[in-house]
């Protein structure tokens, strides 16, 4: 995109947090109570400086932030409600080192590994389960090699509009309100087809033979506040608390 063979694009939070490290924290564990917080958080004026910043140090700019779902975990035949639970299970986790930091919150191993290699890692005991929003385990067919849904709820996936701003700045300002309200639009509509899509598939998992475990999330969010801190100096102390100060 910054080369110009593209001028808009969707991208996930690890890009962009290359270039801005403080973007980080909207995928660390337990970083926001529910999906209401996530989306207030986007509403505020600090998110607009937040994203000002990215702008200058990459080139990029965010038109909006939408979501792809609430992280959760499957297991293949062990059940787990606390982190002691999880102390012996293998979870596998894409290789970033903030979903290494959710397996740990949850109290699980963490085994970083390709997405394509997960479904047949599960069957053959090399991992002993997985976490990803609900969508991505259906489409990955990953319930049909486990037993267990465990709706830890440990992380909010984003997923961005971003355009080049180089491209933005040619743009008249009418353009640029008339796309970015029509990406705020779709931003709604994809927070309610995504919403809808969970709670179906957690009642169609039920209804297959999943045991679905709604365990009490306390216990792994107090273990969370122990992350956000170890990360203050790279996303700067007041970030997190402006985040967790919105209601």
């Amino acid at each position: 995109m910054l080369k110009g063979s593209d001028e808009i694009s969707m991208s996930g939070m690890g890009s962009l947090s290359d270039y801005y490290p403080p973007l980080g924290a909207l995928e660390a564990p337990y970083m926001f109570r529910d999906v209401d917080h996530f989306y207030h958080t986007v509403e505020t004026p600090f998110w607009g400086s937040l994203v000002t910043e990215v702008e200058r140090r990459s080139g990029l700019h965010v038109i909006d932030m939408w979501h792809q779902g609430v992280r959760q975990v499957t297991l293949r035949d062990q059940a787990a409600r606390s982190p002691a639970e999880f102390g012996r299970i293998k979870l596998r986790v894409p290789p970033s080192q903030m979903y290494v930091e959710c397996a740990r919150v949850l109290g699980a191993l963490p085994t970083t590994m390709n997405i394509n290699d997960v479904r047949t890692a599960i069957r053959a005991g090399t991992v002993d389960g997985q976490e990803n929003p609900l969508p991505t385990i259906e489409a990955m067919h990953f319930h049909d090699v486990c037993t267990y849904l465990v709706l830890t709820n440990h992380s909010i996936t984003p997923i961005m509009p971003i355009v080049s701003a180089a491209f933005w700045k040619t743009l008249s300002e009418s353009d640029r309100l008339l796309i970015t309200e029509a990406f705020r639009e779709g931003g709604r509509y994809n927070r309610k087809i995504v919403e809808e899509e969970e709670r179906e598939l957690i009642h169609e998992f039920e209804q297959s033979g999943m045991i679905v475990i709604r365990p009490d999330l306390r216990q792994f969010r107090d273990r969370a506040e122990k992350v956000w801190k170890r990360y203050g100096e790279v996303w700067g102390d007041s970030l997190v608390a402006r985040i967790q100060a919105v209601k």
